[in-house]
């Protein structure tokens, strides 16, 4: 681990750090300067996350504070209310003291939310800043299911390398051209490796890259599969098949099928000098941990190519959901561009993850027995493994450099 990135995280103002100064051509140098001179709107910044997706008093879903009259409701009175210690989108269903609002002095610095919201999965709750009298608040809304929506970061934590610098919400300059397909940028390693993921297999970034539905995928593999008998409900135990390179329908064998495959004009998809800017990078199999560090007991992978980590998507700004929180999701950041509608009309994204598959579509099939981000679930199946859609991720080495472009739709970067 690079510990001398390692200290950069907790300094009070990033923009004034750099660590890839030393060569201004790297990729990661420019992707921080840029957003450190917010040169195409992406802000870079420390946020006060506890983890990713808390909802902070910096970071309200509407930004102007409203006043809120505690009895306008169909009860007339305050019980129509109920309180909260704080508002998680992690656990979506948010912190609560069991109590209904008895005077609007109780509720300052604390969330509240109608119980029609609640009990509907609606995710609508106000975090109450201030008190003109005992029946009236002053308020500003956030929601669960979109959270702070007009985020356009690059922000940094911990990684096994030292500090990640990881892109948030709906970032416009993160596009990257490489061996003739478009890709999306998802964050600095902090060995200064950079992390991409698919947005276009059939084209380089351009105008027509952010409609295109069924861009992302290259086709579906099998996710891994249940130890059960036919009459035990749950299954015992899941087990991961992510990288196993025997099965001609792992992730592994489909990924390393496409990459070594040929064009239509028979030339290599990916050329010998393609792969050799290719990182061989580790993958880690682990759940929703909040964090960029793999775990010690977490099993792992080296490859040229995988897939997103639940962590991976969390950070970005994706919504954990399972099949005891349905309907839980946020649009709004650049994961879900290129990705909705695809191969056959089935969202569903195979992720990494330790649980039973963690999906990434608007929707979950209730047949299957997962845990989503970005939809709902429920419900386990009798065993079989599924087919879902992949999604490729690699990682440029980290001497990288760009010979052109600022990471925009209109000007990707270019990497000699």
């Amino acid at each position: 681990m690079n510990k001398s990135m390692e200290t950069k995280v907790n300094i009070a103002n990033i923009k004034e750090i750099n660590p890839y100064s030393d060569n201004t051509n790297s990729l990661a140098y420019n992707i921080i300067n840029n957003a450190a001179l917010n040169k195409n709107g992406t802000e870079l910044r420390a946020i006060p996350l506890t983890k990713p997706g808390y909802i902070t008093e910096s970071n309200p879903l509407e930004k102007q504070i409203i006043t809120l009259d505690l009895t306008e409701n169909p009860y007339g009175d305050l019980s129509w209310y109920l309180l909260f210690d704080s508002y998680d989108i992690f656990s979506y269903e948010p912190n609560m003291n069991n109590n209904f609002i008895e005077k609007c002095s109780d509720s300052i610095g604390k969330y509240i939310a109608t119980t029609e919201s609640y009990v509907n999965n609606f995710g609508i709750a106000y975090k109450v800043i201030s008190c003109d009298n005992e029946n009236t608040a002053k308020v500003y809304k956030v929601d669960s299911r979109t959270p702070m929506i007009y985020e356009n970061l690059l922000s940094v934590t911990q990684d096994d390398y030292g500090t990640s610098y990881y892109y948030r919400g709906m970032v416009e300059d993160n596009y990257i051209n490489f061996a003739g397909m478009c890709w999306r940028i998802m964050r600095i390693e902090g060995d200064g490796a950079v992390k991409l993921i698919l947005a276009d297999k059939d084209a380089e970034c351009s105008s027509v890259t952010e409609t295109k539905e069924n861009s992302s995928s290259i086709g579906k593999a099998d996710y891994g599969y249940y130890t059960r008998q036919e009459d035990e409900y749950p299954p015992i135990e899941y087990i991961p098949d992510y990288f196993n390179e025997t099965s001609t329908t792992s992730m592994y064998y489909k990924f390393n099928e496409w990459i070594n495959s040929k064009k239509s004009d028979q030339n290599p998809l990916f050329s010998e000098s393609d792969k050799q800017k290719l990182k061989n990078d580790t993958w880690c199999i682990t759940g929703a941990t909040k964090s960029l560090k793999c775990p010690s007991n977490a099993k792992t992978y080296n490859s040229l190519i995988g897939t997103f980590t639940t962590n991976d998507i969390l950070f970005a700004s994706g919504i954990l959901g399972s099949y005891v929180s349905p309907g839980n999701f946020n649009d709004n950041y650049y994961l879900k561009q290129n990705a909705v509608g695809d191969l056959d009309q089935n969202p569903d994204y195979l992720v990494l993850s330790e649980m039973p598959f963690m999906t990434f579509g608007t929707t979950c099939s209730t047949n299957y027995g997962y845990n989503c981000i970005d939809g709902s679930a429920a419900g386990y199946n009798t065993g079989v493994a599924i087919s879902m859609n992949i999604r490729p991720s690699i990682t440029l080495n980290q001497n990288i450099e760009i010979v052109d472009g600022d990471g925009t739709l209109e000007n990707p970067y270019i990497v000699s």
